[in-house]
């Protein structure tokens, strides 16, 4: 098992087969992503490793022959930590036409069946958070293509298996990151326009202003 690290262009795609040496010397790293956040990326480096500033990076794992990415995101202007030999640097994961693909998202959610303007503001229905309010899901960024899709909050959308070959001897924790919340609260203020339609006679009490009821 080899890991590489290669600088990289975010507008071109970057062929793995291609690259022969590794850019950085990671000396330890780690991955996260929280439901609904972009992926984040942490790297131990040496101290004197040279780091072009606001450039994209892919990190991807070689196991018998077969190259498989694991992230590419943008480097972080400042590092997070810094000692008298190495360095933590941190990477995130946001693609360069983030707001195309929130907007063109808002725009399919609004088409659905379960959009409903009643939960959304009216100043605020162009904004593509806001527009979530109104369905059970949230925004999904891959960490490697930046493809953004929904992810829906009650049912899951990827299955994933791995075999020991990927996973290191004693590496894998798995822990419950926060408690479901026991109960929420919600409340709701809505505008409509009320309308009413009756018939009443009036010629009972006009008959009375007129001397033995005759008009």
């Amino acid at each position: 098992m080899r890991f590489f690290f290669t600088w990289t262009d975010p507008q071109h795609q970057l062929k793995l087969d291609e690259v022969t040496k590794t850019d950085l010397d990671v000396l330890d790293f780690s991955i996260t992503q929280r439901e609904g956040e972009i992926a984040l990326c942490q790297l131990t480096i040496p101290l004197k490793s040279n780091l072009p500033q606001n450039q994209y990076a892919v990190l991807f794992v070689e196991i018998e022959g077969r190259r498989t990415p694991l992230f590419r995101g943008r480097l972080m202007e400042l590092p997070l930590q810094i000692n008298d030999w190495q360095q933590r640097i941190e990477l995130f994961a946001m693609p360069i036409d983030a707001q195309a693909q929130l907007d063109t998202i808002r725009g399919q959610i609004q088409q659905t069946s379960e959009w409903d303007e009643l939960f959304v503001d009216e100043h605020l229905r162009e904004d593509p958070v806001e527009v979530l309010e109104s369905i059970p899901s949230l925004f999904c960024w891959h960490p490697v293509t930046h493809q953004m899709v929904l992810s829906d909050l009650f049912k899951g959308r990827i299955e994933r298996k791995y075999d020991e070959k990927q996973i290191l001897q004693n590496s894998l924790a798995i822990k419950i990151a926060n408690l479901p919340k026991p109960y929420i609260n919600v409340s709701l203020v809505a505008e409509w326009i009320q309308e009413a339609q009756g018939e009443i006679n009036l010629f009972p009490l006009i008959e009375k202003e007129f001397e033995g009821g005759k008009i």
